[in-house]
């Protein structure tokens, strides 16, 4: 998937600048093991993209161990491996499944808000618990990132993919 938006003066826009977003995403199932792996990023080309419009990351499988919107930059980069099991067979009634599973995450998010500086590879994980029923999936999860830095997640009726 790839998204492009350009912002032109010329055509009324308040500012001039560009942000592009790819990403790349690969699920296999295997009887009851689900093996998902995903390479993503953005940029403003160098437009210097204002602030308000800035990438916007941290939360489950997006830099796991930092909490939701910690990480803001015009530039990032993000693989990830993640894999989940179903480990419970639901009623109808109730859902399909129950889910346990892990994930690791490596990337960068450069041209931070507050000039943090951006080195090196963040490395970050997961685990968590999917339960799969009738009024739409429930996560329960834990992310780890280095720096001892732990965050909790809970999710109701969510798919998976707007988590990401």
């Amino acid at each position: 998937k790839l998204t492009y938006y350009e912002s032109n003066r010329s055509l009324g826009a308040d500012d001039d600048y560009r942000r592009g977003e790819g990403r790349v995403r690969s699920v296999v199932s295997r009887g009851r093991n689900v093996y998902e792996f995903s390479v993503k990023g953005g940029s403003d080309f160098g437009s210097a993209m204002p602030a308000y419009d800035w990438f916007v990351l941290g939360g489950l499988n997006n830099f796991s161990g930092y909490p939701i919107g910690a990480l803001r930059g015009r530039e990032y980069a993000l693989g990830t491996v993640n894999f989940r099991r179903r480990v419970w067979d639901l009623s109808g009634t109730l859902g399909t499944g129950v889910y346990l599973g892990a994930g690791v995450e490596a990337g960068n998010v450069f041209d931070r808000l507050g000039g943090t500086p951006a080195q090196g590879v963040i490395w970050s994980g997961s685990t968590y618990l999917i339960v799969d029923s009738k009024l739409g999936p429930l996560y329960l999860g834990a992310g780890f990132s280095e720096g001892g830095r732990v965050a909790g997640y809970l999710y109701l009726g969510s798919s998976f993919d707007a988590l990401r």
